[in-house]
């Protein structure tokens, strides 16, 4: 058997030689004595040698022997003492038991037999104690067993590691206790520095307790983090992704639970229904990343003016919802949103200024239920978005049936549009001196299987407002230049271009491919655009025109004298033709101003080189005062209707300009007068 290391530790010389024959005298076991009259030699000991016990005296000198015991644990020694007193009594076991000692014996009772079993037992349970501390600090919870008396018994060092975080200020007898303490009286903190602890009190049968402690840290993390899944699923199935309004379900909610707030107080409220002009073409020129900017942009302008009363949502695309429970049904919304498009948007370094079609439908006059009061609102937004320079309409059972018919128009026109059923028809451009073609001019004709040919100003504005002009704009110049390759090759064909298409800085790449495709003679081809198209991005337009210009196609500027900065137009742009707009021509021989306006028109467009036509000439009278101006062509209904492409081609065939004028005002003398006011004019 290992011989035993014995620490004595004992100031008195007989008491120390006392305990060692009694070492000696025991039989079967080897003990190896390590004798120390001082605390100080005692701790080198251990600290230098592996020792299985100590003998400890109870006094010390100045120190006392359970002071010795109670301390060894703070200086790192985790040895079993037996305590060696003159006492004999229970007041000496509770000091042992108390200082943390196995056991004591009393010096008059010292025998070997008894010696040798209370240092084998003592051992036998460190070792016992040793193997419980070592299982217990290996599950993951702090635990520690608290005795009958409520002190601290046992404890692993999870136990100790928490206590002493949480009470860091304490030493670790006391933040043990304390911890251990707050445990049994169920106010343990749950948040203990980074952790998050569940903590359980179970009683013995012997009615000591043991807390347990658990660290509940990544569970509680996962729980927050579901939370907060559920949470943004929940966002997200009520929030638009783009621009974090309330969708369309939120604001459904929204709208029932108003419903029933007004029934209730018997009050109303108003629905209000925006969408924004024109934002189909930024998507189509720009692209969808600048029509989202867009959305988000005005997404946050229109939220931050609406006020406590007021929820605003998007319904989709570029349809936002408001739901406005003020007392002006209203109004103060709408003078609101003015200023949210008085500021503009910039996008590729262009300013754009947006507009609005809004409309409005209150409750219960315009609707009982959720789904009347949108579609009035609807209703009402979409007469507005067609009368154009009406800022916002609110609901009333006389638009409606406009605004249904309007409607059902755009689904029609979309299907027209996808199936490629718009044709060009050609109008005669006539020269003035000779009477002969100068060419045609293409316009749209829709013609709809069950209302006919559909008036051009009620489906080109549908077009321009919805974001299909561009594709209609692409198909008559394909049709136009196609139909053009067979007439003669000195008949020019012109064709209008849209403000979403001289905005796309491909279009002349456009242009130049339809020419290549049609075998269509670039000299052949003239482009007409208007003047405020131009003026909503002069250097982008001017940039595509040039590069139109480049490819030998001819321009020119429509409705001129209509626009807000005419000479500046045409002095930058490279055009070579202007044409007089109808509302100037209207008026010749009536109205002295109008031939004034018309005079000083030629009259510019001649300082600079440039040819120039009136349109909607209708009578010989309106003729003849342009040709006394001199102007160079005429269009209008005195020289034909727009064609279709058949009877373009037939009309060719020895077309006279001057003979058709004078059958027109009944005067054989037509030509004549057309000649004599072309000299007086040159």
């Amino acid at each position: 058997m290992a011989a035993i290391e014995i620490l004595i530790l004992d100031d008195d010389p007989d008491d120390v030689f006392l305990v060692v024959d009694t070492l000696d005298d025991v039989v079967g076991t080897r003990y190896i004595n390590h004798c120390c009259s001082t605390t100080a030699e005692a701790l080198d000991v251990l600290a230098r040698q592996s020792i299985d016990l100590i003998i400890c005296d109870y006094r010390l000198g100045a120190e006392t022997g359970t002071q010795f015991i109670a301390d060894l644990p703070e200086r790192g020694f985790d040895v079993p003492t037996i305590l060696l007193t003159g006492m004999a009594d229970s007041e000496a076991d509770r000091l042992a038991l108390e200082a943390g000692a196995a056991d004591f014996i009393s010096k008059a009772n010292l025998s070997p037999s008894l010696l040798d079993r209370t240092i084998r037992y003592a051992i036998a349970n460190s070792r016992r104690q040793a193997l419980l501390s070592s299982v217990v600090d290996s599950v993951s919870a702090a635990i520690c067993v608290a005795d009958t008396d409520s002190s601290p018994a046992i404890w692993n060092s999870h136990f100790e590691a928490l206590a002493l975080r949480h009470h860091g200020g304490e030493d670790r007898t006391n933040a043990i206790a304390t911890l251990m303490q707050s445990a049994l009286e169920d106010s343990a903190p749950r948040n203990i520095a980074d952790k998050v602890c569940d903590t359980t009190v179970t009683r013995l049968d012997d009615g000591r307790r043991v807390v347990t402690m658990h660290d509940v840290s990544e569970h509680a993390r996962a729980l927050e983090e579901r939370e907060r899944a559920v949470e943004r699923a929940d966002h997200m199935a009520m929030h638009c992704s783009l621009t974090g309004l309330p969708n369309r379900a939120a604001l459904t909610h929204r709208l029932e639970h108003a419903v029933a707030k007004a029934d209730a107080g018997g009050t109303g409220f108003t629905v209000v229904i925006l969408d924004l002009d024109r934002f189909k073409e930024i998507n189509d020129v720009h692209g969808h990343q600048a029509g989202d900017k867009l959305l988000q942009e005005y997404s946050h302008r229109m939220n931050r003016c609406c006020g406590n009363k007021e929820f605003l949502g998007r319904m989709g695309g570029d349809e936002f919802v408001m739901v406005c429970e003020s007392s002006d049904r209203g109004e103060g919304l709408i003078s609101r949103l003015e200023t949210v498009f008085a500021d503009p948007f910039s996008i590729e370094g262009r300013q754009v200024f947006m507009r609005a079609s809004i409309g409005l439908a209150d409750y219960p006059e315009h609707g009982r239920n959720v789904g009347d009061l949108l579609s009035n609102a609807d209703t009402a937004m979409f007469r507005s978005k067609a009368n154009g320079n009406v800022p916002y309409l609110r609901y009333n059972s006389e638009i409606d049936q406009q605004t249904r018919y309007r409607r059902r128009l755009l689904v029609d026109l979309k299907e027209a549009v996808e199936a490629d059923v718009i044709e060009p028809h050609f109008q005669p451009q006539v020269c003035s001196r000779s009477g002969k073609l100068r060419g045609f001019e293409a316009l749209a004709r829709w013609h709809d299987p069950e209302r006919g040919y559909v008036p051009p100003f009620e489906f080109i504005e549908l077009a321009e407002n919805n974001g299909f002009i561009d594709i209609i704009g692409r198909s008559i110049l394909r049709k136009a230049c196609q139909e053009a390759v067979s007439w003669p090759n000195d008949l020019m064909v012109c064709v209008n271009i849209s403000a979403a298409q001289i905005s796309d800085p491909g279009f002349a790449r456009l242009v130049h491919s339809t020419l290549l495709e049609t075998g269509l003679p670039a000299t052949r081809l003239e482009l007409e655009v208007t003047e405020t198209v131009l003026i909503d991005d002069f250097d982008k337009a001017l940039f595509v025109l040039r590069g139109i210009k480049d490819l030998g196609v001819a321009l020119a500027i429509d409705d001129f004298g209509t626009g807000f900065s005419s000479l500046t137009t045409l002095a930058s742009f490279p055009f070579d033709r202007l044409k007089i707009d109808r509302f100037f021509v209207s008026g010749l021989g009536n109205d002295e101003r109008l031939s004034t306006v018309v005079r000083a028109c030629i009259s510019l467009a001649r300082s600079l080189d440039l040819e120039v036509i009136a349109e909607g000439v209708e009578t010989v009278e309106q003729a003849e005062a342009l040709a006394a101006l001199d102007c160079d062509q005429f269009q209008g209904y005195l020289y034909g209707r727009p064609l279709d492409a058949a009877a373009t081609r037939a009309l060719q065939d020895g077309f006279d300009g001057h003979a058709i004028a004078a059958r027109a005002g009944d005067n054989a003398n037509f030509n004549q007068s057309v000649k004599s006011a072309c000299a007086k004019a040159t």
